[in-house]
């Protein structure tokens, strides 16, 4: 076994003396004091701040965007957006983060970013046409259903002493509990009642009918136009009456997803 050291920190309220932690063994083994924790895949911080679980997660995914992009590089954007989907969006543990970390704004736009070098699109295409055009909802809903069937898992699971927690933190202790805060956070981003929260499993179908009715009048219409386009300069649609440059085509684009 490792040989553990020894943490001593300075007690702010009193210069010049040291108060060294208590130390707890194992086996003889000291156990060595730290401020996070990895715990089945999950980084655990002593504060209860998600923040170094959600950049780890950030980075993982920015390495397997980069992955996926120089493997099949080739490949037109169509393929290469299934590619994005089956070996990007694991982003595991993601049901126990605080949604109201703002770290996860990060995380978005990295989702972002990366849709962006899938689909050939320029740095000002926005985020809601990148998701249409995805067929996809935002990642920052995504990790929100997963939250909700997280909850979901877990009040239907064979345990009662796990159904008991989480049915008192989402339902009695609310704001007080970070399952709580985030099931009353889901409920009012997605019009869901209390009594909703843990009784239905969600499919992204329900979260994409939502996105959608958020978008202004004739967004859908644009994006659709915008997918049009893409098909033609991946070659996969042709125009009959016209024949557009390639550069005609990127320009049209760009108009469209902006």
């Amino acid at each position: 076994m490792n040989s553990w050291r020894y943490i001593s920190e300075t007690v702010r309220d009193r210069p010049g003396i040291q108060s060294v932690l208590p130390t707890f063994t194992i086996g003889g083994s000291g156990i060595e004091n730290v401020d996070q924790w990895r715990h089945l895949g999950h980084i655990v911080s002593t504060n209860l701040n998600d923040q170094a679980d959600i950049l780890y997660r950030r980075n993982c995914f920015i390495g397997q965007v980069n992955n996926v992009l120089c493997t099949f590089g080739k490949l037109d954007s169509f393929i290469m957006n299934r590619l994005f989907k089956a070996y990007c969006s694991s982003f595991y543990g993601c049901e126990l983060w605080d949604l109201d970390n703002k770290q996860l704004n990060d995380l978005c736009i990295a989702w972002r970013k990366g849709l962006r070098r899938v689909w050939r699109l320029p740095n000002t295409a926005k985020g809601d046409m990148l998701a249409v055009i995805s067929d996809s909802i935002p990642v920052y809903d995504e990790v929100c259903r997963r939250f909700l069937n997280f909850v979901f898992s877990c009040m239907s699971c064979g345990s009662e002493l796990v159904r008991f927690f989480v049915r008192f933190g989402v339902q009695q202790a609310c704001m007080k509990s970070p399952l709580g805060r985030n099931a009353r956070f889901c409920a009012i981003r997605f019009g869901l009642s209390a009594s909703d929260i843990g009784r239905y499993k969600l499919n992204r179908i329900c979260f994409a009918d939502k996105f959608a009715s958020y978008l202004p009048a004739g967004f859908m219409d644009r994006a659709s136009f915008a997918y049009e386009a893409i098909a033609i300069r991946e070659g996969r649609l042709t125009m009959m009456n016209r024949d557009f440059s390639r550069a005609e085509v990127d320009e049209i684009i760009a108009y469209l997803v902006t």
